[in-house]
This record gives structure tokens, sequence and C-alpha cells, in this order.
């Protein structure tokens, strides 16, 4: 997959100092984010009051790349390109003993 500019820094018109821009706080997350989690669960009773539950889960399970760390100094040379990644799919297990 090529890295390529999300927006073109022409868009962004330098500001005068001490003046703010009308951008959102953190609108440029990543682009086309998209993440499917699952998670299966199996409750058991144990005793009186007592219970279990085992947990499988599963995140990001389409394992699908999603990209961050927006460069957004507009100045750089890499600014509206985006330099990482969020993590691959992640397995868990677990337990829960309730009473």
């Amino acid at each position: 997959m090529e890295v390529a500019g999300l927006f073109n820094a022409g868009n962004f018109p330098q500001l005068i100092f001490g003046f703010e821009g009308n951008e959102h706080f953190n609108r440029f997350t990543g682009p086309n984010f998209n993440e499917s989690d699952v998670a299966l669960l199996k409750n058991t009773a144990i005793g009186d009051g007592v219970a279990f539950q085992f947990r499988f889960e599963v995140f990001n399970v389409l394992n699908r790349h999603n990209l961050t760390n927006m460069d957004t100094n507009l100045p750089d040379g890499n600014f509206g390109q985006a330099t990482g990644q969020l993590g691959p799919r992640f397995i868990q297990l677990g337990g829960n003993l309730t009473f």
C-alpha cells in the first residue's frame, strides 16, 4: 500500500501569528478507519451463588490495517500523510469468577 497525502497543504493557509484556525480538534484521526471486534462468552454456574464466565475475544478480527499518526504540522514535508498504523489482530482469553 502506498502512503500518500490524505489532504493537500494548499487547502490550509498559513495563519497569522496569534490567531487560531477553525479546524476541529483531532478531526483527522486516520483515513477510512474500520475495526470489527468479536467476543464469545460462556457462563457456567458452579454452586449456590458462584458462577464462572469464560471469555474469548478477538479485536480487529478482519486484521485490517488502520493508519494513524497523521502529520498535521503544515511546514513538514510529510504534512497530510499517515506515518504509522494501529495494531494487528489481537486475541484474548479470560475468565471471571463471581460470588
